[in-house]
Parts: structure tokens; C-alpha cells; sequence
């Protein structure tokens, strides 16, 4: 598995409440018909241990029915049902998330040519059986490469094919070089296009993405816009009522910070925390118990100023810029608080005549309201 008790603490201090992981059917059933989950079993309770919810993949293909990374075959889609029916009887009850593959409109993934015919097949056999078994939890898919053209037609075809009949939530990987908040017309093509094939209510879940701790000359430096875009990727997805975010990856997968792929992580492969993880640290802590009322709106499009609240009526302000650090006066009852910054330094403040003026900048801050 590679996770350790001291991954799964570090989740947990970083406030994370999810933690997405394979189930990987050729490791599971290695011989026909016999089941081996030993090396999830430790980690599952793991998670139970800091109350962090698993959010399985199950996937991919298995050799001993099917030639190819993919599942094509009657033989093979009885089989990943049956090895689905056994997972799920064996970590019911947990309100888990079961995810049907990963990127299966990817060759990287299913190869060798993605097929929306035989993934919707997989998922209208394999779905009805998972939830069956646990109705605690919450049956997805396809775990969508992107948000793009290409990506959106292949997922409108599996709709056209029934999916939307059989699954709880629809996730995708919405990776993107671009900032975090141009996802926001994203998410809403993807619920326009959910709405055109269903009248249930189905949600919307980032399952995976992330940005890379690119290579500057300081390395901080690098560290830091990393910092920025997951905070805002959180924030903006909050807003947007996706429920559940997950964030890519918790380790680099190498040591060269050179290879961009190997550089998603929020420690280094040697536990230290990037500063990526402070300020996810902060996010989770200071709004735990806090919701995105509405966005408030001063006429300029790049600014970005959400209003939170929390079930005893505290309010608190996080805004940030995806342009040039700027000032900009708001209207507020007479008051003070805590300014915050992205990385946990505290302010206190005072403002009078109904006015407070916030200071812009490209990482998110925080106003708690007394």
C-alpha cells in the first residue's frame, strides 16, 4: 500500500476528512474466486482510528479474465462485480464513497481505446450491486479526466447510456494550468449537462486535482503560488457546493522537483511540510464549522470576497485577487476581529463608521467577525 499510521496522521492534522485510495482488483484477486484484502485492512482502520471517511476506487482490470487495461467482456464485467460485492460487504457501513475506475476516458487508464460502451455497461451491472450491499454509501463515477470539450462529450455519452440512473454523485479531475477559479464554468457545464439526462438531484465531486510546487529560483517562492491555488481551490469549490474535494497528492511520487509530474504533493518525500499544507492547515481550522453564504459583489470580477457563517451567526469575510494587490473599502457594521492570514498570522482590528478596508493580495485572507 506504501501508507503509513504517520501519512494517515498527518491527513488528519491537515483537517483533511477524506482520503481517496485503489482498490486494486488484480492485487485483491490474484487467483479466481479468492479474495486477500490484508494489505487494506490495517489502513481502514487507520482511518477509522481519526475519523476520516474512505473514498475507494475500484479498479483496474485483472489478467486473469481480460487482455487489456480494461474490462470488455461479460466474463470480466461479472467478475469486477463480483470483486466489488466483496469489497463492499467487507467496508459497509462506513458512508464511504465507491468509485468505478479511474479516468476510464483516458488510454492511460482503459486501454487500449476508451470505451463510454463498455464503461457504462461496467457501471449500470457493477453500481445497482455496490449499493445493495451498503446503502450507507455513495456509489461514483467516471472519475473524468479533465473538464474540457472532449472529456465532456465522452461523459455525455455515458449519460446517453444510462449511468445517471445507477450513481449517487458524478467526479471529476478538473486539472487545469490555469487559476483555480476558472473551474467555476466548468462545474456549472457539467450540472447543466447532468440536468439534460436526469431530474435526480446529483452532486458534483472533484475527485482529483492539483498543482505542481513549480521550480523557481527560491524555492519558497514556488511553494507559495502552490499555497495559493489549493487554498482558493478549496474555497471556490466550497462555494460552489461541491461537496467533497480531493486534493492530489499528499507525497511528491519522486524526488526530482525537476519532473513536474512527481511535484503535486503537499510534503516532501521526507515528511516536511510544504507550505501548501500550513495553509490547508488554516483553511480547515478556522472554517470548520463554517459555510460560504453568498459572494459579495463590488463591481470588480476579479476580486473575490466570499461571506461565511456558522450555526451561532458569527460571520467572517475570505477574500483574495486573482489580479494586483489592491485596497478596497466595504461596508460593515461597527466592529472587530481577527485578520488572518493564509498562513495562520493573527491581527486584531477595529473599524468604525461602518466601513472596514481589506487589503487584496493573490492568497486568500481571513476576517473573523466578533
Amino acid at each position: 500500500m506504501g501508507t503509513t499510521a504517520q501519512d494517515i496522521r498527518i491527513i488528519n492534522e491537515a483537517g483533511f476528512k477524506w482520503v481517496r485510495f485503489d482498490l486494486s482488483w488484480s492485487k485483491i484477486e490474484s487467483k479466481k474466486g479468492i479474495y486477500n484484502f490484508d494489505d487494506y485492512n490495517e489502513l481502514n482502520l487507520l482511518l477509522k482510528k481519526y475519523d476520516i471517511k474512505p473514498y475507494y476506487i475500484l479498479d483496474y482490470s485483472n489478467k486473469l479474465y481480460e487482455n487489456d487495461n480494461s474490462i470488455v467482456t461479460t466474463e470480466g464485467r461479472n467478475a469486477f462485480k463480483n470483486f466489488a460485492k466483496e469489497a463492499a460487504q467487507r467496508y459497509k457501513g462506513q458512508g464511504a464513497v465507491w468509485e468505478i475506475w479511474n479516468e476510464p476516458d483516458s488510454n492511460k487508464f482503459w486501454s487500449p481505446q476508451p470505451s463510454f460502451e463498455d464503461y457504462s455497461r461496467l457501471v449500470n451491472e457493477v453500481a445497482p450491486a455496490i449499493k445493495l450491499i451498503d446503502s450507507s454509501g455513495k456509489v461514483v463515477a467516471p472519475a473524468l479526466n479533465g473538464i474540457n470539450a472532449d472529456s465532456l462529450e465522452w461523459l455525455e455519452e455515458t449519460f446517453k447510456n444510462g449511468i445517471l440512473k445507477n450513481i449517487d454523485m458524478v467526479s471529476v479531475h478538473p486539472y487545469r494550468k490555469d487559476v483555480p477559479e476558472t473551474v467555476i464554468n466548468d462545474y456549472t457545464r457539467v450540472r447543466d449537462l447532468i440536468k439534460k439526462y436526469s431530474s435526480k438531484n446529483i452532486q458534483v465531486v472533484s475527485g482529483e486535482w492539483g498543482y505542481i510546487t513549480e521550480k523557481t529560483f527560491n524555492r519558497r517562492d514556488g511553494e507559495l503560488k502552490q499555497a495559493r491555488y489549493a487554498t482558493r481551490m478549496m474555497l471556490i469549490n466550497s462555494w460552489m457546493k461541491v461537496p467533497i474535494s480531493v486534493w492530489y497528492g499528499l507525497k511528491n511520487d519522486g524526488q526530482d522537483i525537476n519532473v513536474p509530474g512527481q511535484n503535486y504533493g503537499l510534503i516532501w518525500p521526507d515528511n516536511e511540510p510544504k507550505i501548501a499544507y500550513r495553509s490547508i492547515s488554516v483553511l480547515s481550522q478556522i472554517t470548520q464549522e463554517y459555510h460560504v453564504e453568498k459572494k459579495l459583489e463590488y463591481g470588480y470580477p476579479e476580486d473575490y470576497i466570499f461571506q461565511m457563517n456558522n450555526s451561532n451567526h458569527k460571520k467572517m469575510l475570505v477574500f483574495w485577487t486573482t489580479e494586483k494587490e489592491h485596497y478596497i473599502t466595504i461596508s460593515l457594521p461597527n466592529g472587530n476581529g481577527w485578520l488572518i492570514s493564509m498562513l495562520g498570522e493573527r491581527k486584531k482590528v477595529n473599524w468604525n463608521q461602518k466601513q472596514v478596508v481589506l487589503r487584496l493580495t493573490s492568497s486568500p485572507s481571513y476576517l473573523l467577525i466578533k
